[in-house]
């Protein structure tokens, strides 16, 4: 039996409503799936009847999401239709103004354009997100529904990753196969993988610092449900002492305060980062939390070294 994650992923389905397809079902599919009690992700409706709504739902959406789902009707030109029925009007979305919403969505890993026609937004938008997943050419309405439906199910209950995503992909299509007897339409684009990075700025090599040393720096392609760590290496006691960087923000930066040596001291020390893999970091949470609740600190004969990568460290002086 699969266990909820602590802290569940945000789905955010971004509709446009048109007499010619009805979305309701495949709304209504994908949050009954997600409202499972194993499920660990969350689902926000935003309903859109201007293109300015679509920018503002991708750019400025709280809690932020890490997949974006579109439904709606497409043109063959790539366009998606944005009825204004209360200006009894009807706007256009292109595939370049779309992508160009994403290329500072930095929280948004994946992004499911379910309507027909929407492969080469798919491609542009791939430039800025980790996996994109469209529709190359027209699909019936029963097959795009099923496939939705299958991809979520696949999804719910299990870690959100790649792997996870393909094999849902895969479900999804075969669903859709299925369904229609049509060939693939489905397309998935996904950028290579993209290895995490970690530095110090501050504070500087070989400089003297206090007590509490306030530490900060900079990070780079963190994985959903990889953690940063911070460490001071007392090579006087053999030992180091390591707190979790809980503090950090989405435009790359990270701070922490340093507790390194005893309040008088004039030793040397070394401070240093690393970022622990999804699989490895409860583990070492659990371990944290522990030594934490019976000795007050925690601290090891050496660093992690499996699902960890360490990103070097400097010299400080008390």
């Amino acid at each position: 039996m699969n266990e909820v994650p602590s802290v569940k992923q945000q789905i955010l389905c971004i509709a446009t409503r048109t007499p010619q397809i009805g979305i309701d079902d495949e709304l209504k599919a994908i949050q009954d799936i997600m409202a499972g009690r194993h499920s660990g992700f969350d689902v926000d409706i935003q309903s859109v009847t201007q293109v300015g709504q679509v920018s503002d739902a991708i750019q400025n959406r709280t809690p932020r999401p890490q997949i974006i789902h579109f439904c709606g009707e497409g043109k063959e030109n790539g366009k998606i239709i944005i009825p204004d029925d209360e200006n009894k009007k009807v706007d256009e979305l292109d595939s370049e103004t779309l992508a160009e919403y994403f290329r500072n969505a930095k929280d948004v890993k994946y992004v499911f354009l379910n309507f027909c026609f929407s492969s080469q937004a798919a491609k542009l938008i791939s430039e800025h997100i980790q996996c994109v997943i469209g529709i190359n050419g027209f699909i019936e309405r029963t097959a795009a529904v099923e496939f939705s439906r299958t991809f979520y199910r696949s999804l719910e209950g299990n870690p959100l990753d790649q792997n996870g995503v393909n094999e849902a992909f895969s479900k999804g299509e075969a669903a859709a196969l299925h369904r229609t007897q049509e060939r693939r339409r489905y397309i998935i684009i996904t950028q290579p993988t993209l290895q995490p990075e970690m530095q110090i700025i501050e504070p500087a090599e070989e400089s003297k610092v206090p007590w509490k040393c306030k530490c900060s720096g900079t990070f780079k392609n963190l994985s959903n449900g990889a953690s940063m760590w911070a460490y001071v290496d007392a090579t006087v006691e053999g030992r180091f002492y390591v707190v979790p960087i809980r503090d950090y923000s989405s435009d790359g930066t990270w701070r922490i305060t340093l507790v390194i040596g005893p309040e008088e001291d004039d030793h040397i020390y070394r401070v240093g980062v690393f970022i622990v893999n999804p699989e490895a970091t409860q583990q070492l949470k659990g371990e944290y939390k522990k030594a934490i609740d019976e000795e007050g600190f925690f601290a090891l004969d050496s660093l992690p070294t499996i699902e960890t990568e360490i990103f070097g460290d400097r010299a400080v002086q008390r």
